[in-house]
């Protein structure tokens, strides 16, 4: 069964869509935003579009970081993905369609196959299946194919569009780890990541539909 998230959007009109608002931080200090959207198609799919833009000044050297993504999601599997990344100089073009059994991963022109469960490291939400476990992720910066294991923490208080709210606490080990919150509908409402020994947040400051 698909997440109760994915389920409760589902049953909602094809024209509605969320917003999604989020802050990035970096070492603690304001770096950037990333701002989705999910809407439910005519097929029943659910697509999500993201775009998220980074700028760290680091003493005399400034790094810079976009992207812009989309991802089709159906019975609560990853069917589609396609994503365009700036890494500080360092581009990708990311294509993820399904092919047979697998996914076919297609980055800057050159192919490689993925499970067909993995999910993104997007992380928009919780897949129902892969709540505890091994896990599979594909990047969606760079298309690499991410094995790890993914347990629940706990129930936790954390910040989200302004307000202290419970949230469950999920870790993610292995390649790209990240500990992450999600709210009672599978929403995540807060991120946390280590990349090139700095300390990356996510936090959500609004959604609405």
């Amino acid at each position: 069964m698909p997440a109760f998230f994915v389920a409760m959007l589902l049953a909602l009109p094809a024209a509605e869509v969320e917003t999604r608002e989020y802050r990035i931080l970096v070492d603690g200090k304001p770096a950037g935003s990333y701002r989705m959207t999910i809407s439910k198609q005519a097929d029943g799919s659910i697509v999500q579009a993201g775009q998220a833009d980074v700028m760290v000044q680091v003493l005399l050297k400034k790094f810079v970081y976009s992207c812009r993504g989309q991802e089709t999601w159906k019975d609560g599997k990853l069917i589609r993905l396609e994503a365009t990344t700036n890494d500080d100089g360092k581009r990708y073009q990311v294509r993820v369609e399904p092919l047979s059994s697998e996914l076919r991963v297609t980055v800057n022109g050159k192919t490689h196959s993925a499970p067909s469960v993995a999910s993104s490291t997007s992380h928009w939400h919780l897949p129902a299946d892969r709540r505890q476990g091994d896990i599979s992720r594909i990047d969606t910066d760079n298309g690499r194919v991410l094995a790890g294991k993914i347990f629940h923490v706990g129930r936790e208080n954390v910040m989200a569009s302004g307000q202290s709210i419970a949230a469950d606490h999920y870790r993610i080990t292995g390649a790209a780890g990240a500990e992450l919150w999600f709210d009672g509908t599978d929403r995540l409402v807060r991120q946390e990541t280590v990349e090139e020994g700095h300390k990356v947040v996510l936090e959500l400051v609004k959604f609405a539909r």
